[in-house]
């Protein structure tokens, strides 16, 4: 299996720190790091023994790294690893990479993640660490997936099922299964995505398949919110959040589960649960996420200087693609909503542009049929009506989860 994985995104971000002490700063100085320990990678897995001297200036570059580098610890592992003497080293510097690039991701550095998993794939067979095959096509398939690259997703899942079954590991093809469905519902087959789903759930009911049970309720719950079954989203995410062990996790359920309580018209807590993790979620994607709900409920309750204060604070972010259609059509209807036609028009263009582009079909469909609209009303010079504030009924159960947040937040923080 080769992705030939070039190392292009680290090579690109070098070249977009483009200040003229670039080689001064953390950041380039981190980036330079990484590559080289990748090239060294590349080395190492085809000649082991001859790399040694090149590990040697590696471990000198990354030791060189300010201490207050970003991830220079984990480069430090893998420099280590790679030059422990021996046939092979032991662990595999392959292990602290993974981690690398697990830490890439959590700071919404996808491209780079992507290119640290295709690295591991690529190499994993010949530095006897295959084990590392299933969960490192996981990984890649879900930073492409971020980017809007679907077919390389789709055939990092293959690969992944591929060297799952191969050695026998029934956890890693239910993880693999998981990333295919929620790939599935990228795509917009939502009733596919759900019987994935719920296929996943009943083949998941082990002690040793737990993580990815709560997984699919989470992802389970997503594809609720798709398909306006609020509730049962509202459900499914709070039972993922209180089941998740990491603060991580938890803080991707909260949002999912805010995002069901403002379709399902219970502001307050939705309100709640996004301030809480844009004050103090442990990653941009979080917050960026928690951004964007609020600008819609400042959309839905009329709130002009609240909406221009979340849009001001999201328009210079670096948005995943998903995410940046999402904003750019939160910000159309919050033009339509304060009467700016000529900006709104703009937006849901840009959300239209960036949804077709990266495949988000429901996206896409949104930001078609509201800038339609909008077109039709401006040719025949009729007002645009204001969006109707989603309220519904919702069960007792769903009240309950209001006594349960708080307890979820003080987990979060501790």
């Amino acid at each position: 299996m080769r992705f030939a994985a070039e190392h292009a995104p680290f090579i690109a971000a070098l070249a977009a720190t483009a200040d003229s002490d670039a080689e001064q700063t953390i950041r380039w100085q981190s980036l330079a790091a990484g590559l080289a320990v990748l090239h060294g990678i590349d080395v190492w897995a085809d000649e082991p023994m001859r790399s040694s001297y090149a590990w040697r200036n590696i471990a000198e570059r990354v030791e060189r790294l300010p201490e207050s580098a970003p991830l220079r610890e984990l480069l430090r592992a893998v420099a280590h690893s790679a030059l422990i003497v021996g046939s092979r080293p032991a662990p595999s510097p392959l292990v602290p990479l993974m981690a690398y690039g697990r830490a890439l991701e959590a700071d919404a550095e996808w491209s780079l993640a992507a290119d640290v998993y295709r690295t591991i794939a690529d190499h994993a067979p010949a530095g006897d660490a295959s084990d590392l095959v299933p969960s490192a096509c996981q990984r890649l398939a879900y930073c492409c997936r971020v980017l809007g690259q679907l077919d390389a997703a789709d055939r990092a899942i293959t690969a992944g099922r591929i060297a799952a079954r191969e050695q026998q590991d029934a956890i890693a093809d239910l993880w693999l299964r998981l990333s295919a469905a929620n790939l599935i519902a990228h795509r917009g087959n939502l009733p596919a995505a759900a019987a994935a789903l719920s296929g996943i759930v009943a083949d998941a009911q082990v002690p040793d398949a737990r993580p990815v049970l709560i997984a699919a309720w989470h992802d389970s719950g997503q594809v609720a919110i798709a398909r306006g079954q609020y509730e049962r989203a509202a459900l499914l995410c709070f039972a993922a959040a209180e089941a998740y062990p990491e603060p991580h996790q938890r803080c991707r359920a909260l949002s999912d589960l805010a995002t069901a309580a403002t379709a399902l018209g219970h502001w307050e807590l939705a309100r709640t649960v996004n301030e809480f993790l844009l004050a103090a979620a442990p990653g941009r994607e979080f917050r960026w996420t928690a951004c964007i709900n609020l600008l819609e409920l400042a959309i839905l309750e009329g709130r002009e200087t609240t909406f221009e204060l979340y849009r001001q604070r999201l328009q210079h972010e670096p948005l995943p693609v998903a995410l940046l259609a999402s904003y750019h059509l939160y910000t159309g209807r919050g033009y339509l909503r304060f009467g700016r036609r000529l900006l709104a028009r703009q937006a849901l263009g840009r959300a239209l542009g960036v949804a077709t582009g990266a495949s988000l079909n429901q996206l896409r469909h949104l930001a078609d049929t509201e800038l339609t609209a909008l077109e039709r009303a401006e040719h025949a010079d009729q007002q645009v009506p204001e969006p109707e504030p989603r309220r519904s009924e919702w069960s007792p159960a769903v009240d309950a989860l209001v006594e349960g947040i708080d307890r979820l937040r003080a987990a979060t923080v501790g």
